[in-house]
């Protein structure tokens, strides 16, 4: 049985580290901060950019993900994840290829962020950082047990 890992959780809360440790382990794994850096010369979108860009960044999600189920690799979705809709989009996305995939959803609740990190590493400024944050925190929907086949807390 392949597993599809669908790592969530608001930024700096531990989810890229989570995905390196996957992928040490073999699984495939999607991030879309870097397809945003890759797509975008190593230069994190802002603003109005980042806008223009989030479509082609799910599309490129997309048929990475449906490539790797149709070859039964394990696959990690390292991206906030922050609600029901977005989390069954992957799994169903995935079982439409092999319906006999495992879902994990890792539910990330460490805060390792910070405005500093942000501005070093994305060039976002501290009003930017907030509202960013702010924005984000009225998307959360906690996981539940229903949603997949296991619930991991970290």
């Amino acid at each position: 049985m392949n597993t599809l890992y669908i790592l969530s959780g608001m930024p700096g809360s531990g989810k890229s580290t989570t995905s390196v440790q996957l992928a040490k382990a073999g699984v495939k794994v999607i991030s879309t901060d870097n397809l945003r850096l890759n797509i975008n010369n190593g230069i994190y979108p802002r603003n109005e950019e980042y806008i223009k860009i989030d479509p082609i960044i799910w599309t490129t999600t997309d048929i990475i993900v449906i490539e790797y189920a149709n070859l039964g690799f394990d696959i990690c979705i390292d991206a906030t994840n922050l609600n029901q809709q977005r989390r069954r989009h992957w799994i169903d996305l995935v079982r439409a290829r092999n319906e006999n995939y495992k879902a994990i959803i890792i539910w990330h609740t460490q805060n390792y962020d910070s405005p500093e990190r942000w501005l070093e590493e994305r060039g976002i400024t501290l009003p930017e950082y907030q509202a960013i944050i702010t924005g984000l925190k009225k998307l959360i929907e906690l996981p539940t047990e229903d949603e997949c086949d296991d619930l991991v807390i970290k």
